[in-house]
């Protein structure tokens, strides 16, 4: 058992001794919900059961850490990441864990302003998974493959995958940062030198946001083509916020990803490549886009065909291309003014 399986069989011992009339709780996050709806209770109980003995154990804990010598915090950097994948030779450590142990991610970790909710690697806090957030900045670099932009020899990421993999998009990532004309290797950390990758990276806040922005935004652009949004199957009459946090608004729906994310994908529309700089930026930013200007009308009617359906819409290529469209009509409309 690593760290973690042991901090859930000691979670649930204690749960098992101090309420031993309720099931047991065999999965992390009821667990949490649990503790956290329990706390005062649990304490309680803990010391009134604890003088019998019952909990007297100790839990060994291995920290590994460098000495004070001349370079051995430099040469625990250029180690640490062997040593972790050692350490965790009998469960798989995500790749994302493993991407963010060595810098794959620094590139644009600390320009989002929801850094800190984001959960880079298994234990830490926060509400946001990684491989949500890479997902979608995958966007940027998919962009980037389309207009013949990075090196030919990588792998291509196709749009749908943003919606159905995030395994492939967290992939994908890694393998364009740590190609040699991408990034220089410092150590044990990437570090970009690209300047295409490197202007991808400062775009992918106005790309969190804009998500929340379409998120909060979806059921009211659904609704005006016309169609009732809150009757669908698949949504729920449920308050719920953005997924990045960066509005506080509240919307009267919890939906489905699938339904918004092909025309999400199709912003890459909105994106120019600068030669004289060798850089990529928003032709018009998606975050200042008044959604009332997009015209979803054959977007929705699309929705409406694929029968309501959140997995079909979100995996078909049609609504990828319908979303592509929707922007660049858009912006046609926009430049021309």
């Amino acid at each position: 058992m690593d760290g973690g399986h042991n901090a859930l069989a000691i979670a649930q011992y204690l749960l098992i001794n101090l309420f031993p009339d309720n099931k047991l709780i065999k999965e992390w996050e009821p667990i949490k919900e649990f503790w956290t709806e329990h706390y005062e209770e649990i304490i309680e109980r803990f010391n009134q059961k604890n003088e019998s003995g019952l909990f007297s154990f100790s839990v060994p804990i291995e920290i590994i850490f460098p000495s004070d010598e001349d370079g051995a915090f430099e040469e625990y950097l250029a180690f640490i990441n062997e040593i972790c994948d050692g350490r965790n030779a009998n469960v798989q450590l995500r790749d994302s864990a493993k991407d963010h142990q060595v810098g794959i991610y620094n590139g644009f970790k600390d320009l989002i302003s929801c850094k800190d909710q984001v959960i880079w690697k298994t234990g830490m806090p926060g509400k946001i998974k990684v491989e949500s957030v890479v997902s979608l900045a995958s966007l940027l670099l998919l962009s980037l493959q389309e207009k013949n932009l990075l090196p030919p020899s990588l792998s291509t990421l196709n749009p749908v995958s943003i919606y159905s993999s995030s395994g492939r998009c967290v992939d994908f990532f890694g393998e364009v940062i740590r190609h040699p004309d991408v990034s220089e290797k410092r150590g044990d950390q990437y570090v970009i030198t690209n300047q295409r990758v490197l202007s991808a990276m400062t775009m992918v806040d106005d790309l969190l946001k804009f998500y929340d922005k379409l998120y909060l935004k979806f059921p009211s652009i659904y609704q005006r083509n016309p169609g009732k949004f809150g009757g669908i199957k698949a949504v729920e009459m449920k308050s719920s916020k953005c997924p990045f946090g960066y509005f506080e608004d509240t919307i009267d729906y919890k939906y489905p990803s699938g339904f918004f994310i092909p025309l999400f994908c199709g912003v890459r529309e909105l994106i120019m490549y600068n030669e004289t700089t060798d850089t990529i930026s928003w032709i018009i930013n998606p975050v200042t886009i008044n959604l009332d200007d997009l015209d979803c009308e054959k977007y929705v009617e699309m929705i409406k065909f694929l029968n309501f359906n959140p997995q079909n819409v979100g995996k078909a290529p049609m609504m990828y291309r319908e979303g592509a469209d929707t922007f660049a009509a858009y912006k046609n409309k926009m430049l021309n003014r």
